[in-house]
């Protein structure tokens, strides 16, 4: 993951809603992104989030669309209640699969990046294995991986038994 400035996507005192928009924003993509997942985990609003994420780049390359996977889950590694929040980034990484703005390509992508850094993730959050497999595990179950991608057989038969073994590990995760 990469270094990241803190920065806030809205909500401001007094319950007021702040719209994110980050077309004339020149900052990184990855402190972008974290300011979307800051604003998903505080409003829990998804359209909102996936419109964000449509709006981050004029015409996302493969590797920028995998990014926005690494990043999300990433920033969701990141919160202090990772495994409460792992449904909450599994769920807008669905939503950002349903509405074409990633593939199940960029998924496996952005997930082989985030699973490269993991060791390192594990030093400031220990509970990063857990929150991941529980949003892998969702993503799973839900159809949003690639096939054969992660597991050696057949990617529906094995998606079911994988996502049941990822599940075990936290009592609230949902399917996306």
């Amino acid at each position: 993951l990469s270094e990241r400035a803190t920065s806030s996507g809205g909500g401001g005192k007094g319950g007021d809603k702040k719209k994110v928009s980050f077309q004339a924003v020149q900052k990184p993509l990855e402190e972008r992104v974290a300011a979307v997942m800051s604003e998903l985990f505080s409003s829990h609003d998804f359209d909102d989030a996936a419109q964000c994420f449509a709006e981050l780049e004029a015409a996302p390359s493969d590797e920028q669309r995998a990014t926005f996977v690494t990043e999300a889950l990433g920033a969701m590694l990141e919160q202090n209640a990772a495994v409460q929040m792992a449904p909450l980034a599994a769920r807008l990484v669905a939503t950002l699969v349903a509405r074409g703005t990633v593939t199940k390509q960029h998924v496996g992508d952005g997930v082989d990046a985030l699973l490269d850094v993991l060791d390192d993730v594990v030093v400031d959050a220990p509970n990063a294995p857990v929150a991941l497999g529980v949003a892998l595990g969702a993503l799973a179950k839900g159809g949003h991986l690639p096939p054969n991608r992660f597991f050696a057989d057949d990617a529906a038969a094995a998606a079911p038994a994988a996502a049941h073994a990822y599940l075990g590990a936290a009592d609230n995760a949902k399917t996306v």
